[in-house]
């Protein structure tokens, strides 16, 4: 934790060197687990195995620290992209991915919204939505969107004890169907 903590100090509100920093916590740790049982973990998480048009998948470069997105047009398939997304520095392993190294796509924010500034409608999931240090947490994000009045912010609270618990992720998606409409963003 004290790793993570001088990685947010380092970086400060730059979040591309704060990603840097966690490519080389995530780098300085041995792999937990095999790579086989990694990706079968990740699997059987996943619903669908092939992309969804719209879906959009974010993942750092552990090199550069910059923010990716993989989609359906990537040339990626579906689990390497989740893999490398949820590869959390320093719990699971490093994503190899066409010669480039990936962590965690929201090490450098709790939701990446900034990637849908301009759309009229945003839904965000976001399990762990608070700030870290400088980074903000998802209801700052949705706030500093262009287009996207804060009274339009409205928060769903849903506890698991882990993130990517199917418990969550069932209230999650049982919830999104009530939060269409108008132009509203929930995190």
């Amino acid at each position: 934790m004290a790793e993570w903590l001088e990685a947010f100090r380092v970086g400060g509100a730059d979040r591309a060197i704060v990603g840097a920093e966690f490519g080389k916590i995530a780098k300085a740790h041995p792999k937990p687990i095999p790579l086989e049982r990694r990706r079968a973990l990740v699997e059987a998480r996943l619903v669908v195995l092939e992309w969804p048009p719209a879906l959009r998948v974010t993942a750092i470069d552990a090199e550069t620290g910059e923010l990716h997105v993989f989609d359906s047009q990537s040339g990626v398939a579906l689990l390497d992209a989740v893999s490398a997304s949820s590869a959390v520095r320093g719990v699971w392993r490093l994503e190899h991915i066409n010669d480039r190294t990936w962590i965690d796509g929201g090490m450098v924010s709790a939701a990446n919204t900034r990637l849908a500034d301009g759309y009229d409608r945003v839904l965000v999931i976001a399990p762990m939505p608070w700030a870290f240090g400088e980074i903000p947490g998802a209801a700052e994000d949705v706030a500093a969107m262009s287009g996207m009045p804060r009274s339009c912010l409205r928060r769903l609270t849903s506890e698991a004890p882990q993130p990517s618990d199917r418990i969550l992720s069932t209230q999650s998606a049982a919830a999104s169907p009530r939060q269409r409409g108008g132009n509203r963003a929930s995190t």
